[in-house]
């Protein structure tokens, strides 16, 4: 129960009793980030299903879902997003860009992105709502911020860390071991059952862009950082849930259901 505590206190607003961080509480929290994100989906059906019944427009209601997100996370995987741009735009060495990361200023590498990253997610939310077969949609909301944790989860389960410290660390299966490591494994086979059950060929195209991006993660971490941090898991959702929005709308194009 206090590691659920701790991820909602964590990666939503949404309010939660004060807990002392422990070994034993820290290590499973990261197993319940994505039932962070099923509240965060059941909220997005909700939006979805309000704004059809207000009959608001396409463009208020994708206005409205971008900025549910921001509200719910309070920006903070938008924060670690930022500060891998201008991090990975530095071009310097693995630990002056590890500085970076921690620096709690932001570069015009890091605005020049989340600018870019909020007009492409305000596209794609409308993209989604002209082209998503009927059928999907209210499944393809719900299941975007859940896979994306699950994801995530699986990352900070297998990725190293850049430094044996820190909340990467602390959350990670290379510090809590195979019990966190074997808990991911299935959180990613429901993922895939979930996803292809009930979305099918965009599931599919959800699932493959996932394995894409995790072991371009893996790569580019390594390389410029010596490592994964908050950060980068920070980036690794921002670009899955993006990313998942336009597998759909691939999938919408094609006439895959």
């Amino acid at each position: 129960m206090e590691a659920l505590i701790i991820a909602f206190s964590m990666y939503s607003r949404i309010p939660m009793p004060n807990v002392e961080w422990n070994e034993k509480n820290t290590k499973s929290v990261m197993l319940f980030l994505p039932l962070v994100g099923s509240v965060l989906g059941i909220l997005s059906v909700g939006l979805l299903l309000a704004a059809r019944r207000l009959a608001i427009g396409e463009l208020p209601t994708a206005l409205l879902f971008v900025a549910l997100y921001i509200f719910y996370t309070g920006g903070i995987h938008l924060d670690g997003f930022a500060d891998t741009a201008d991090a990975r735009h530095s071009y310097l060495g693995k630990e002056k860009r590890r500085r970076i990361l921690a620096d709690p200023h932001i570069g015009a590498f890091g605005v020049i992105r989340l600018f870019l990253f909020f007009v492409l997610a305000i596209a794609g939310v409308l993209l989604v709502l002209e082209k998503m077969p009927e059928g999907r949609l209210l499944n393809f909301a719900f299941i975007i911020p859940v896979s994306a944790r699950m994801l995530v989860s699986f990352a900070v389960a297998y990725l190293p860390a850049a430094r044996k410290e820190g909340l990467y660390y602390t959350f990670s299966g290379e510090r809590n071991g195979i019990p966190l490591k074997a808990a991911a494994i299935v959180e990613m086979l429901i993922l895939s059952v979930l996803a292809l059950y009930e979305l099918g060929w965009i599931g599919a195209g959800i699932l493959i862009y996932y394995i894409i991006i995790y072991f371009f993660a893996k790569r580019f971490s390594m390389e410029d950082f010596g490592g994964m941090s908050g950060d980068l898991s920070g980036w690794l959702l921002c670009v899955a849930e993006l990313g998942a929005l336009y597998a759909g709308i691939a999938a919408g194009f094609a006439g895959l259901r």
